[in-house]
């Protein structure tokens, strides 16, 4: 079933929609995100990589992610080993499950829709990621923290240099949870709609813009571990407020360069997955982590991510 008509659907009104309702219709956001990602509905590719079955690092996810409801629970089992099948490292990093649970629960029974939308998130806006694996993505991280810097040097004073908190603390939780630890549905799903109409590199800015946002509660944490604490649990924010100075943000990084902490243009396009006849593109970012055994459970937990205690109703 085609989910999307391009003869019906156009970048211009879709914007204009956006900003005169902040998001996009619930009953119609599945299409318009397909849409706006070009989802090429490559049914064909999609069902040879799921008719190898249940990949073995995710045998056991529910030891790890105990989702009580058994349909929800076996769609994300079959897309993340759908994903898997596709590229290897997608059951080596640990913190894909928790990344990508959100947007498997948006596309509910789409199976295929949601595999794709999670294959072009993973080779768009988070493919720098893999470039430091099996450790935090330092590059991105640290492109935050140049946005935060140049926008607001005393919150970045305050919680690198005097209370030590390395960027690694404050921001990765953030970005590897996809925001669900600390915005409820409808603001996830707001920010989720921004992420996709604009280009790849927006998460960098919104993630920066967030912590300004924050920045009162922040500072009133007073030290590191009530700040760590902070940023791992739901925070009143005007998220209307953070989505827009992550637009104006971003528009002022590709417009003063010399001013402004600069984020690659590369990062401003776009590539969709059915840019190639090839069926989907192979993604093998970090070749030597494909290497690797996996381990039991979920494969290859990486050492910096022990820690996380990700819950089914983080995700509501």
């Amino acid at each position: 079933m085609t989910t999307h008509s391009p003869a019906t659907l156009d970048a211009d009104s879709l914007q204009r929609l956006l900003r005169k309702g902040g998001s996009f219709p619930e009953k119609h956001r599945i299409m318009i995100w397909s849409y706006l990602l070009a989802l090429p509905e490559n049914r064909a590719e999609y069902l040879s990589l799921s008719s190898r079955g249940t990949h073995e690092a995710y045998d056991s996810i529910e030891r790890v992610y105990p989702i009580k409801d058994r349909t929800l629970l076996e769609r994300f089992r079959r897309t993340m080993s759908v994903l898997t099948h596709w590229s290897p490292i997608c059951g080596l990093a640990s913190y894909l499950p928790e990344l990508l649970f959100p947007v498997v629960n948006v596309f509910g029974p789409n199976h295929l829709g949601a595999a794709e939308m999670c294959m072009t998130l993973l080779t768009n806006h988070f493919e720098s990621w893999f470039t430091s694996f099996p450790h935090p993505p330092v590059d991105y991280l640290a492109m935050v923290q140049a946005v935060l810097r140049a926008h607001d040097p005393i919150l970045v004073q305050t919680m690198v240099d005097d209370w030590r908190v390395s960027v690694t603390e404050y921001a990765w939780p953030l970005l590897r949870s996809l925001f669900t630890s600390v915005l409820h549905g409808p603001e996830w799903l707001k920010m989720m709609d921004h992420a996709v109409f604009a280009p790849p590199c927006w998460m960098v800015f919104f993630t920066a813009a967030y912590l300004h946002h924050c920045r009162a509660s922040i500072l009133k944490a007073g030290g590191r571990t009530r700040l760590l604490g902070l940023l791992c649990r739901h925070c009143a924010v005007d998220i209307d407020y953070a989505i827009t100075k992550a637009h104006d943000w971003m528009t002022a990084n590709r417009r003063d360069a010399e001013v402004i902490p600069v984020v690659p243009e590369a990062m401003y396009i776009l590539t969709p997955l059915g840019s190639t006849s090839a069926g989907y593109p192979l993604f093998h970012p970090h070749q030597s982590a494909v290497e690797v055994s996996p381990g039991p459970g979920l494969a290859g937990v990486d050492p910096v991510d022990t820690d996380s205690d990700t819950t089914e109703s983080e995700y509501y």
